[in-house]
């Protein structure tokens, strides 16, 4: 073999290797969250990356190949069930991504859309597979939070939590098990919303560092906020909330839970921003993220900066967008 055949062969090598990796990459990654404690659900949400690099890397018949292989690995894996709820899931949302990504429509079109799609996957493989009425589903879910709920409580009382505090958590299991399945259709809108912010915002990163990638637009994600007519949702949500009536609090809260998160990401943002302009060392930064996560009421703080950065614009991109109008 000459020299340029060796080194034509070591090419195709490394290519094939490229195109199987994010397909065995994004199937670890989500199964991750089965096989590893605690790390498998940071590992998990970032199981569309790949697949999104694959899109960007070698072109969408490879996305959808890599989608079809991790399939079946998580299915060899796992069983038929969870092989279908990862491509109706993670799958769907690397390909919708990425799409919408190869088109420039921004990261607030292509993270909604993607967690759309996602969220009626889900939706679509539930309905598949349990078959059950509604009421007969919410039912199930009650009785699910119930059980968790026992052994938490289980597993308090074997840490030694007082007995007064154990009663209390007794007591009231069945009225936190109700509010648990009322506040699931927020909380799994959220979840599906952050995990496409997640990989939205690291493809950028990876991007910004290897520049053979197809950027997916000119947006600084430091500068993203979410839509101003948020803020409306935000209100509805306040005034559903306040409003006397179960059904009308629990409409509310969900709202509040959704638009939260997305102020909290704002705010996020936000402090990156300054961060970055200011030029706050980096080993300090993740003292004040941790502290976020840990402390109650920083993290409202955060949430409220996002929320009033649309009166206040602490950024000053509203003020530029004007200038640049007139």
């Amino acid at each position: 073999m000459t020299e340029l055949q060796a080194g034509g062969a070591g090419t195709q090598s490394r290519e094939a290797l490229g195109r199987v990796a994010p397909t065995l990459l994004s199937a670890l990654l989500f199964l991750s969250l089965f096989y590893v404690p605690l790390l498998g659900g940071l590992f998990n949400p970032f199981a569309p990356l790949p697949i999104i690099y694959s899109f960007f890397r070698f072109g969408e018949s490879a996305a959808l190949i890599a989608v079809l292989f991790s399939t079946l690995v998580v299915t060899a894996a796992s069983d038929v069930r969870t092989g279908a709820f990862y491509f109706l899931s993670y799958g769907l949302m690397a390909l919708v991504m990425a799409r919408l990504m190869a088109r420039q429509s921004g990261p607030t079109k292509s993270i909604a859309y993607a967690a759309l799609a996602t969220m009626a996957g889900t939706a679509a493989f539930f309905i598949a597979t349990e078959g059950l009425p509604i009421g007969a589903y919410v039912e199930e879910l009650y009785k699910v939070a119930q059980a968790l709920l026992g052994e938490l409580i289980a597993t308090y009382k074997k840490a030694g939590m007082q007995d007064e505090q154990l009663d209390m958590l007794v007591k009231n299991s069945a009225l936190i098990a109700k509010w648990i399945v009322n506040l699931l259709p927020g909380m799994a809108v959220s979840a599906y919303l952050l995990v496409a912010i997640s990989n939205y915002s690291a493809y950028k990163f990876i991007q910004s560092r290897w520049k053979y990638l197809q950027s997916p637009d000119e947006t600084d994600m430091t500068l993203w906020s979410p839509p101003e007519q948020t803020v409306f949702v935000f209100i509805a949500g306040l005034g559903l909330t306040l409003y006397p009536v179960e059904w009308s609090r629990v409409a509310g809260i969900n709202l509040l839970v959704v638009t939260v998160l997305l102020y909290s990401v704002s705010g996020l943002f936000i402090l990156k921003f300054w961060f970055e302009k200011i030029n706050f060392p980096k080993f300090l930064r993740m003292f004040v993220y941790i502290l976020i996560l840990l402390q109650p009421f920083v993290a409202v703080a955060v949430a409220a900066a996002g929320l009033f950065d649309l009166w206040f614009d602490f950024r000053k991109i509203r003020s530029k967008a004007g200038v640049k109008e007139e």
